[in-house]
């Protein structure tokens, strides 16, 4: 039964490796609830002869390797899945009053108005758009802007000023800018306005710790939300923390 539900696990079979890493935890977390222990383990075949486990405590050892192994290949076979989970909690977390407060912060001018659009695939690379405009004052032109967030939390940061010249253009395309590591910048300037087009990530601890915090923080609600982040998610974190439960019984108990 556990050689089957280690073949199903690391089949290509998305759907069928998600309950078969299910199954695989539960072949494990069973005789740890309920207290089994295997003392002494004979098979009797009757065209083979009779087999003696001498070390029948090592069953655990093999069990975690499999494990281990079926959670790599099974994350290996859904990196599509897991780039998604990734953009789907940061998603989340954006949305939240804490996030409108980070994009307010240290992305975009807090006189901004803007909305979160929808995730999107494009070559398998997943990512969601931050989309509004700047009101203009009388000393500063309007602005549009256009911001593409990733899994990991890299932008693409597209502004579009209108009546203004080139010289004029304010260099914290970013707010806290400092904190953002850029990649390239490009302008592309035309009869009324310039559109000016920002690749960055996140340079700072503090902008990755709070991104990693707030998407962390996501992860319970988009389990009851989307079928896909409870595919992934479940049997990874609970074989994982199997895993790890077993390996500090076996080193500290």
């Amino acid at each position: 039964m556990l050689y089957q539900f280690f073949v199903d696990a690391n089949g290509s079979n998305k759907r069928a490796s998600s309950i078969a890493m299910i199954m695989l935890f539960a072949t494990g977390f069973i005789p740890i609830y309920l207290g089994l222990k295997v003392t002494d383990l004979d098979i009797d075949i009757s065209w083979f002869g009779k087999i003696v486990v001498s070390h029948p405590d090592k069953i655990v050892m093999i069990y975690l390797v499999s494990s281990v192994f079926s959670v790599l290949r099974f994350y290996l076979h859904n990196k599509k899945e897991y780039l998604y989970v990734k953009t789907s909690c940061l998603r989340y977390f954006f949305r939240t009053s804490a996030g409108f407060g980070f994009i307010r912060q240290y992305v975009l001018n807090k006189d901004a108005s803007f909305f979160i659009g929808p995730i999107e695939n494009k070559d398998d690379d997943f990512s969601f758009t931050i989309s509004g405009y700047c009101n203009s004052t009388d000393n500063s032109p309007s602005e549009k802007f256009e911001t593409s967030v990733g899994p990991r939390g890299g932008v693409i940061h597209k502004l579009e000023i209108e009546h203004v010249n080139k010289e004029n253009i304010n260099i914290n395309y970013l707010r806290h800018a400092t904190e953002w590591g850029v990649v390239v910048q490009r302008f592309e300037e035309g009869q009324t306005s310039i559109v000016r087009t920002v690749w960055a990530s996140p340079k700072s601890l503090r902008l990755k710790a709070i991104m990693t915090l707030g998407s962390f923080c996501a992860f319970p609600k988009q389990l009851m939300m989307d079928l896909t982040v409870l595919d992934f998610l479940v049997p990874v974190l609970l074989n994982l923390g199997l895993c790890y439960f077993i390996l500090f019984n076996m080193i500290f108990l």
